[in-house]
This record gives structure tokens, sequence and C-alpha cells, in this order.
């Protein structure tokens, strides 16, 4: 059986190729379903992926931007109606926009109970337990991750995503998220959740600049002259509020300003 740490390095090994014939479908703009299926059938073909798999990758770049956009719409909204000058009616407002009143009327709430501190928030349906901004956090917290135990620790992209799972269950536990019952047998986040985070994430992740995989200490301790612990062993803060000194209430952790690029 393969273990997460085989899964993850066999993903990562056709990641970024993955990443391109999405982007390539994307790209085309198709909007027509039958000729955008037909499109996934011919870049899966062309660079060696099933029509699946790449229709899943396609399936979650789209969602992620379809989000990013509207959080930009959204939150100019919201921040326009704090104007003083502003005359508009939220009724005005969402028939200008094409927006749903009670959406809009909801994001003013959240404005003002979190004094300015906003962010517009939504849950991820592919495979999603979490909201983004819960992932933009755990970005926020890998990058913070890789500074620790440089010595000792290895710090590369495998194990940054096989550290990924148990900081994600920790995090879903302090925040009272529902997940899966089966993480609670290995206290960890399942396989199909990680390798879906990288797809999200693919950009921002490399931006973090991890190691490669090839530079790994763990599969490649000869390049080496100290050990290391795997990430398995690396201890782990008993909560989300522990590692996150300065921002451990769950509306700062809604307010990450996280740099996002997408395609």
């Amino acid at each position: 059986m393969s273990t997460l740490r085989d899964r993850i390095k066999r993903h990562l090994e056709l990641s970024e190729r993955l990443h391109k014939a999405a982007l390539e479908v994307l790209k085309a703009k198709i909007v027509d379903e039958k000729l955008k299926n037909k499109k996934i059938l011919e870049v899966a073909s062309k660079y060696g992926f099933t029509n699946t798999k790449l229709k899943q990758k396609v399936k979650i770049l789209r969602e992620k931007k379809d989000y990013l956009v509207s959080k930009k719409k959204i939150e100019s909204i919201v921040e326009k109606m704090q104007d003083v000058q502003c005359t508009d009616s939220v009724k005005d407002i969402c028939e200008k926009h094409n927006l749903k009143s009670t959406l809009i009327s909801t994001e003013l709430r959240k404005y003002r109970r979190l004094h300015g501190r906003y962010q517009y928030d939504k849950p991820i349906r592919c495979h999603g337990y979490f909201t983004y901004l819960n992932e933009f956090s755990m970005l926020e917290h890998l990058k913070t991750w890789k500074q620790t135990d440089r010595i000792s620790s290895c710090h590369c992209k495998t194990c940054a995503l096989e550290y990924l799972p148990k900081w994600a269950y920790i995090f879903a536990k302090d925040q009272k998220i529902d997940y899966r019952n089966s993480w609670d047998t290995k206290k960890e986040a399942n396989v199909e959740w990680v390798l879906e985070f990288e797809m999200r994430h693919y950009n921002e992740i490399i931006k973090s600049e991890f190691k490669s995989p090839n530079l790994c200490k763990y599969d490649h301790p000869q390049l080496y002259t100290s050990g290391r612990q795997t990430p398995c062993d690396i201890s782990l803060p008993a909560s989300t509020s522990q590692a996150l000194q300065t921002k451990n209430s769950q509306s700062d952790q809604e307010n990450f300003n996280v740099s996002i690029i997408l395609y």
C-alpha cells in the first residue's frame, strides 16, 4: 500500500506538467460545454494525463478564479458602502452588480463585526472541508514552518506537503470545522485533500520557494552531513492559537493578507 509520502512524491513529479496542461485548457476560454470537454480530452492526450485528472485540475483552478473575482468585487462593494456619501441602497447595489441582497447584507454585517478587518470568504467545493481563507492561512503557516529547525529538519516541497495534513487536522479541530471521521485515525487530513491543496495553490507554493524534492534530506541523505527528522517526528503545536500567537482568533485567521497568483 502506498504511503502518504509516496503519493505526494508521485504527484509532485507530474505537478508542473499538469498545471501547464490545465492553463492551456483555461486560456482557450471555451464556453460551450461540449467543446470544452473536447479540448480537455485533446490536451490530456497531448500531455499524457487521463481525462478525469485534467478535468479535476481545471475545475479546481476555475473555482478558485471565480472565488477571487467575486472576492475583489464584493470587498469593493462592501468598502464603498461604508462611505458616508454613498446613497445607494443594498437593493440598488445588488441590482447593478447582479448579486443577491442577502449576500451583501451578510457581508456588511461581517464587516461591521470585524471593525474593517474584513475579507470575503467562501467554502471550497472541490473536496472542501475548509474555506479559501482557511487554506490561505495554512499557506502562511507553511511559510513560517519553513523557517524553523533548519539544521535537523527538511523543508523541501515533499516534506512540506507531508507535514501539511497533520497541521490541517489540528486546524480543523481547533476551529471546530467538520471533517471526515477517517482523519481521526492518523490525526491527519486524507491524501486526496493534500493533493487537491497542491493543485489549488500550485503558484503560491512555488512562490514560497520550498526546496526541490531532489534536494530532500530524507530522500537524498548523501547530499548532507547532518541527520534529519521526518516531518512526522517534528513537534507540532497543540493548536493553531499556539502556532499563530499574534493571529490566534477566528477573525484574525479570516483576515490574512495573502498575495494570490492564479494564471
